[in-house]
């Protein structure tokens, strides 16, 4: 069991990271990182921070349609970090 003591002084908050790597070698499939931690200001409260890291640039032609990226992390958002968090996950993938 890990003893968080020795660190010297009470924890006032905290949380686990998910690094996520792309499912395909598909560039236009993000890295995504999860963070799930309490919110300090307010311990009975969570903070769910995710970030998407698209990894290979790509050329810019016309106008950059940022809507299909926000909509995607949106979409992971909504069917994957909410259910987890709600523990109505669903393991049949």
């Amino acid at each position: 069991m890990l003893e968080l003591s020795i660190l010297g002084r009470p924890i006032q908050g905290g949380g686990i990271r998910f690094v996520l790597p792309p499912n395909t070698k598909d560039s236009d499939d993000p890295i995504i990182e999860v963070k799930i931690e309490s919110f300090l200001s307010d311990p009975s409260k969570i903070c769910v921070e995710s970030q998407f890291i698209w990894k290979i640039p790509c050329v810019l032609k016309t106008h950059i349609s940022a809507i299909d990226k926000i909509n995607s992390v949106e979409t992971y958002i909504s069917e994957n970090i909410i259910p987890y968090i709600a523990g109505e996950y669903n393991d049949n993938r």
